[in-house]
This record gives C-alpha cells, structure tokens and sequence, in this order.
C-alpha cells in the first residue's frame, strides 16, 4: 500500500506532524494495532465502512465538519440544453454498478438529493468562503 509521506512521518520518522487529515481509506491498512488512530471523521454522520469511528460534531466540535464531494462544472455560457442532459445522465452514471462500488470503496458517498444549477454554483461558492477564512486565519500563504 502507499502512504502519504504526512502518515510515514508520523509513524516513522520522528512524528514531525501532530495531526493529519486524510482520505480514511488510505490509513485503513494501518489497522487497530498501528501507531496511527484515527480520532475522528469530518462527515456529517459516521462512515458505514467505519461505523466505530465518531464524528468529530458527536465529540463535541460541530464546526470541524467537511468532506470531499464531487461535480461537474462547464464553461460559461454553456447552452443550457447541453447543461441539462449531462445534469441527467450523472444519477444514471452515478447508479452503475462499478462506478457506485467504487465511490463505496473510496467512502465518497452520493449525497441523497443531487445538488445542480444554482445549488451547485452556492455550494462552490459557501465552499470557497468557508476555506478562504480558515486559511487567512491560519495564516496560510496562497499561491496562485
């Protein structure tokens, strides 16, 4: 399995980081004897594939919560004809068999109600705002 250099450095060479997010299905091969814990998930709920791993909001802290979602994004001024039939086809890609497997595998989760058109536009935007105050207020140089 490759691990991120962030977990070897914990694990093995000096414990340099104190604290590492990551994706929960790299570290599963750690297992329950490892030097890793995973102390909690930043997901709304816990993850069916690790249902004994808490939620971060259920040990008290509610606003470390996000997770990785996905979309699809066109250029401007896609003709919205085009727009609509690729927002229909994704329940029906995201419902085959392999691609669904896979999106298990990686606990990346299909939310219930697809989230298109405006929605998707105010959650990228409430996405960028959320982040850009936490790196300003980290102190996190942006390079762009």
């Amino acid at each position: 399995m490759l691990l991120p250099v962030a977990i070897v450095d914990i694990c093995r060479c000096g414990r340099h980081e104190r604290v590492h997010a990551d994706l929960l299905r790299r570290c599963q091969g750690l297992g329950p004897d490892a030097t890793l814990r995973a102390l909690g998930v930043s997901t709304p709920a816990r993850l069916p594939a690790f249902p004994n791993i808490p939620t971060f909001a259920e040990q008290g802290f509610p606003s470390l919560a996000g997770s990785q979602w996905l979309g699809l994004s066109g250029p401007k001024g896609l003709p919205a004809p085009i727009a609509q039939r690729l927002t229909a086809l994704v329940p029906e890609i995201l419902a085959k068999p392999d691609i669904a497997g896979r999106l298990v595998d990686l606990q990346t989760l299909p939310r219930k109600e697809a989230v298109t058109g405006d929605e998707f536009v105010k959650l990228i935007k409430g996405q960028i705002s959320t982040w850009t105050t936490v790196a300003k207020r980290a102190k996190v140089e942006v390079i762009v």
